[in-house]
């Protein structure tokens, strides 16, 4: 009966050790869940197929086109609430419909 005893005792500790070891897994997150919260906001509803998204790691990466610079780092705001996105690459380029543009490398060495 000792030795039984003294061997769950060295399990239990090798589990212990194992536990203490792992990481938490990364919280997964759909890219659904991201399309909907920008579609509840008044500034991006019924547009959000203009953007395109990517997770990975915790890091959302988002490309497309806005007007301005307010609504490039509104985008950006909104996203942060989605739960499990540590943090935003966010690639949205601002384009006005009088030709200027923050894609500098894209249009001006064309």
């Amino acid at each position: 009966m000792a030795r039984l005893k003294s061997h769950i005792e060295k399990i239990d500790m090798i589990t212990l050790t194992n536990k203490q070891k792992r990481k938490p897994a990364p919280t997964r997150i759909k890219i659904e869940q991201v399309r909907q919260e920008l579609d509840r906001h008044c500034h991006f509803r019924g547009r959000v197929d203009g953007f395109q998204f990517q997770h990975q790691e915790g890091v959302l990466t988002v490309r497309g086109r806005v007007p301005t610079f307010y609504l490039k780092q509104l985008l950006q705001t909104v996203l942060k609430r989605v739960v499990g996105i540590e943090r935003i690459n966010n690639q949205v380029d601002v384009v006005c419909c009088d030709g200027l543009s923050s894609v500098r490398e894209k249009i001006a060495y064309r």
